[in-house]
This record gives C-alpha cells, sequence and structure tokens, in this order.
C-alpha cells in the first residue's frame, strides 16, 4: 500500500527554498504551488530564474540527487520528497530532462528495449509491458523507431524516446523540464497533445517551458525570477504580468495579442490568428470595417549575383547501421545569402550540416567552398 491518502493532493511544493553549495543567493526562495489530478501548470521564467530547479525538487532528485540545501517542503502524494525512503517515490513520479543524454540508459541497443527498461525495474508483467510500449510509442507516433538504436537517432527523436520512457510507465505525478526544447513543430504538438490526455486520464503535471504555444494550453502558468515568484495565474494573464514585473518583452505571441488589444485572459486560440495577422503586415491603426489591410512590401531589386562561395553536390550519407540520412541533397549558397535548413526531427539536418566543416564524410557526392573540397 502507497504511504499517504489517496485524497492527498498530488504534487505539493510549500515554501521550497533551496540553495546550492558555494552560492550566496538562493536559486528558488519561498516557492509554493500545488498541482492537483488532472491539472497542468506551466512554469516560465528567464534563464536562470530557478526553473530546472523547481523541476529536480518537485521530483525528489534535491537533495537525494543533486546536492542542495533545501527548506520549506515537497510532497508527492502525501509523501516527503526528501525524506522519502529509497524507492518510495518509485513508479509514482517522473522526470523528463531538456536533454535526452542525461535521461537515456545508453545500455539498450532498440527504443522498444529503452521504454522496457523503467518497466522491467517496475516489475511490470511482460504481456503488460508490451501493451504499454506499444500504446506509447502510438502517443508519441514514434512507432516507426521502435526497432532502432537510441543513440543513433536524431536530437529531436531521442527527445521524443526520453519522454516516452516515462510515460509509459504511469506516474501519476509528471515533471517536464523543456521537453520540447529539441522537437521540430510537429513533435511539439504532439507533446502538448500528449500532456493534454495524460492530464485528462488524472495525471498531475509540471511543466518548465518558453513555448508559448505549450504553455497556453496549460491550465495555470508559474512565473519565476531570481528563484521568486512573480506570477501564478491563468497563462494569458500571468505571461503579461511577468513582462511589466520583469521588465522584459512578453512572448512573441503575447505582443502580438496586446497590439491587436486581444484580452489573453483565455483567447491563446486568438493570439495564433493574431500572429498570422501581424506576420503578413496588418496593424490594429490600418483595420478598416471590412477587415484588415495589408501591405504587401514590394520585390527588391535582383542584385549581380556574385560567385558561389558554398556548393553542396549531390550530397549522400550512410552510418554504419546502413541508415542513409542524407540522399542526394544539392545545394548552392551566395557569400552574403542566408538559408535556413528546415526539416522534421531525424530528416538529415544535423548530419548535413556537419558535412560543411568536414565532421563527416560524405558516402557520394562532394562539399565545396570557394571551390575545394570539404575534407580532402
Amino acid at each position: 500500500m502507497r504511504v499517504g491518502a489517496p485524497s492527498a493532493t498530488p504534487l505539493r511544493v510549500n515554501g521550497l527554498a533551496v540553495r546550492y553549495p558555494g552560492k550566496k543567493e538562493p536559486s528558488l526562495d519561498g516557492i509554493s504551488v500545488e498541482v492537483d489530478a488532472g491539472e497542468r501548470v506551466g512554469v516560465a521564467g528567464r534563464t536562470g530564474a530557478g526553473k530546472s530547479t523547481l523541476a529536480l525538487a518537485a521530483a525528489g532528485f534535491i537533495p537525494r540527487v543533486v546536492r542542495a540545501t533545501l527548506h520549506g517542503a515537497v510532497t508527492i502524494e502525501g509523501t516527503d520528497a526528501a525524506s522519502a525512503a529509497a524507492g518510495a517515490l518509485l513508479g509514482r513520479v517522473g522526470i523528463v530532462f531538456a536533454t535526452p543524454a542525461n535521461q537515456l540508459s545508453a545500455s539498450k541497443l532498440t527504443v522498444r528495449e529503452e521504454l522496457a527498461f523503467g518497466l522491467e525495474n517496475l516489475g511490470v508483467p511482460r504481456a503488460e509491458m508490451d501493451t504499454r510500449i506499444d500504446a506509447t510509442l502510438a502517443r508519441l507516433a514514434i512507432g516507426h523507431l521502435a526497432d532502432r538504436e537510441p543513440f543513433a537517432l536524431s536530437g529531436g527523436e531521442q527527445q521524443r524516446v526520453a519522454i516516452a520512457s516515462i510515460v509509459t510507465m504511469g506516474t501519476s505525478v509528471l515533471v517536464l523540464d523543456e521537453p520540447t526544447a529539441q522537437l521540430d513543430p510537429g513533435g511539439t504538438d504532439a507533446v502538448a497533445r500528449l500532456l493534454d490526455e495524460l492530464a485528462g486520464a488524472g495525471a498531475s503535471i509540471l511543466c518548465v517551458e518558453h513555448d508559448p504555444s505549450v504553455l497556453g494550453r496549460m491550465d495555470r502558468c508559474l512565473i519565476l525570477e531570481a528563484g521568486r515568484t512573480i506570477a501564478l495565474d491563468r497563462p494569458g494573464a500571468a505571461l503579461v504580468r511577468a513582462g511589466s514585473v520583469v521588465g522584459t518583452a512578453p512572448p512573441t505571441l503575447v505582443r502580438l495579442a496586446m497590439a491587436a488589444s486581444i484580452d489573453l485572459s483565455d483567447a491563446f486560440d486568438e493570439v495564433v490568428i493574431a500572429a498570422g495577422l501581424l506576420a503578413r503586415g496588418w496593424r490594429p491603426e490600418t483595420a478598416s470595417a471590412d477587415g484588415p489591410t495589408v501591405d504587401i512590401p514590394g520585390w527588391a531589386p535582383i542584385r549581380e549575383r556574385p560567385p558561389i562561395r558554398l556548393k553542396i553536390d549531390g550530397l549522400v550519407h550512410r552510418y554504419p547501421t546502413g541508415i542513409e540520412a542524407v540522399r542526394g541533397v544539392s545545394l548552392a549558397i551566395e557569400p552574403g545569402e542566408t538559408v535556413a535548413i528546415l526539416g522534421q526531427n531525424g530528416s538529415g539536418k544535423t548530419t548535413l550540416v556537419k558535412h560543411l566543416n568536414g565532421l563527416l564524410r560524405a558516402a557520394e557526392g562532394r562539399v565545396l567552398l570557394d571551390g575545394e573540397a570539404v575534407g580532402d
């Protein structure tokens, strides 16, 4: 039987203060927040505000795993996280880190085995393990990665596997520290929808994030600055208040909505619409009864093109596992030209750019800088 009454708030942080060894100022100072069953609480703030420290404490890692002085209390289903016996929180709380290399076991040959690792430690029967793993792979749309080696995946794919490894354990409290930092828009949306689903099933979720599209789907948002709480409210209201108190600009979507005179209390869908209008040149002062007026900028004169500085010609790269990550890519980039490389996680972006400075050698094709082959 689990310690603590079932009716206890799943995650309660009360007057939490954390100071790391050798530091004069605390990383957290008097933070209090409760996350009920089925509730999603986002955590935002500038770099160094204490977000990751809060995540570590909320998951029971401080002071057990990460050395620090802790005052106040973190309780998980009524159990004090700091003083609980080893293993007392196992299966109750899980944490997802921003860097998947800190999460993956590095001891499993396939993604399926990686997801099974935590379930094995929980003593879950084999038949149930397979069912849970299949469901989680489907939830995160990574079924095609099941038989791949975790460390042969792209950073974004590894992050989705790391998230899956925790989700499949079925913890009642889920703490995430910037889970979408390495994900493409599709992956970010998949994670946001997964958090919606998990909360709907009764999980308590504390999610550190910078992406307004994820924060906007939270029930409440906690804003930290210098280890202190400056706002705890609905996402829109909290983010606007944060901008005025901290003295920094609110996230882009919030500023766009403010320019469009949209109430942010619970209108993030409208914010996205406003973002699209403003990006096309609309401003509130140009609006008319017939709708927004959009000024389309004219084309700049075509300048005389200088010689090509960088040329990628029929580039192919195959990893030792046989995976062909880049297939016949050709590209020319002029001096002074800016080129963005876009694509889903695992589409070959990182592999491609590693050929530009010789970190990887092409199986076929070549990369030329000022006419000289890179890597020769």
